[in-house]
């Protein structure tokens, strides 16, 4: 060593520490603030972030909706009739229930009518009686207008054949007359829809005594589909 060296005094080496603090203090702040500093901007970021409103936007689209309210109501069809029965007798057949669906003129039921029946076989007797009578009042009429010409017979005669023959044939045009309505009548024996629809009540069965218009009805009921 050499002997001229000498220790650094003790103000110098002082100084070094000091020194080495001051730069140890200085390298500790920076690492502890900038760490603050980057967090604080961070959080300073996220608040500003946080600020702005997000909204979600949404297209409208069609849907079904399956919202209803229920309420009280009645269902009334579009059009119904009740049908009277227009022939009396008893019923024989009867061809639809409730809630059948039917079609104009479709034959519901069938009423057996002996009492109609009697009087039509009576009705067409008497008609072939009436046309009897008439041809024979025509023959004697027609003789007697011969006779007449001839003076066989007086007018006076020969007008009472033609007045006679005249009334024949008013009885057998009021008896036709009373054959056909028994005959229209006896067609109301198969009661039939009015319209298309459904059967929706009957008050008779089988075997029932029906009596023309006196309450005895089958009900059809038409909806009309909107």
């Amino acid at each position: 060593m050499n002997s001229n060296s000498t220790a650094p005094t003790p103000p110098i080496r002082l100084m070094r520490i000091a020194g080495i603090v001051a730069v140890l203090v200085i390298i500790g702040l920076i690492i502890g603030f900038v760490p603050r500093r980057i967090n604080r901007h961070k959080l300073l970021e996220e608040m500003h972030a946080d600020s702005i409103p997000t909204v979600d936007v949404i297209l409208p689209a069609a849907s079904e909706s399956n919202l209803g309210t229920p309420l009280p109501a009645e269902v009334q069809p579009f059009m119904q009739a009740s049908i009277h029965a227009q022939a009396s007798g008893y019923l024989k057949n009867w061809f639809v229930d409730i809630g059948d669906q039917v079609t104009k003129g479709q034959i519901l039921a069938e009423i057996d009518t002996p009492e109609l029946d009697r009087q039509l076989v009576q009705a067409r007797a008497e008609l072939d009686k009436a046309k009897a009578s008439l041809d024979l009042a025509k023959i004697t009429a027609d003789r007697w207008t011969e006779l007449l010409n001839i003076s066989g017979v007086s007018k006076q005669e020969a007008a009472e054949k033609k007045a006679d023959y005249a009334v024949k044939k008013a009885d057998v045009e009021a008896v036709r007359a009373n054959l056909q309505q028994l005959e229209e009548l006896k067609k109301f024996s198969r009661v039939t829809a009015p319209f298309s629809g459904t059967i929706t009540s009957r008050n008779t069965d089988i075997g029932q005594l029906i009596s023309a218009n006196n309450g005895t009805e089958f009900r059809v009921i038409l909806f009309f589909e909107q």
